[in-house]
């Protein structure tokens, strides 16, 4: 499914939104993501603290696949996080799912935590902000490593 050019590859959203998005229902994704923000933005930021930043091809140990996997679910996150965004936008803003995105709110922070386009901050402790969502929290995942250098943030 496509919404503003954004297409995620492996990330299906929980609850509400995930069944409009199994269903192919683009407009009562976008109503929901855009209405819902924040309940989706902590369920992302979960998986970005699970998922780590970027994979490094080491981790993989020679395991193409295993790495290819990791780089889609990282992707997938920014990718479900700006979707998120463009929704919140159209819906809140009145702007075009087309827009560009925005440029003044960071999607990850230093220590690759997840910034909400409603706060300017990284999520702490995010986790689900409806308890339905409760099941579909991933589990921790390790501190990022501080000798590891951040990505360039882009939006």
């Amino acid at each position: 499914m496509e919404i503003g050019g954004l297409q995620l590859r492996t990330l299906r959203f929980p609850g509400p939104a995930g069944e409009f998005q199994k269903a192919g229902a683009t407009a009562s994704l976008v109503r929901e993501l855009g209405d819902s923000y924040d309940r989706y933005h902590r369920f992302l930021a979960d998986r970005a603290r699970r998922v780590g930043g970027r994979p490094e091809p080491e981790a993989a140990n020679g395991d193409f696949a295993a790495y290819a996997q990791a780089c889609d679910e990282a992707r997938d996150v920014v990718v479900a996080e700006m979707m998120l965004r463009r929704c919140r936008a159209y819906r809140q803003l009145g702007r075009s799912l087309k827009d560009p995105p925005d440029t003044e709110t960071p999607i990850y922070d230093s220590s690759y935590r997840l910034v909400s386009a409603e706060t300017g901050s990284p999520t702490q402790d995010a986790g689900p902000a409806n308890p339905a969502l409760q099941a579909e929290r991933p589990p921790p995942a390790e501190p990022p490593d501080p000798a590891r250098p951040a990505p360039p943030m882009r939006n």
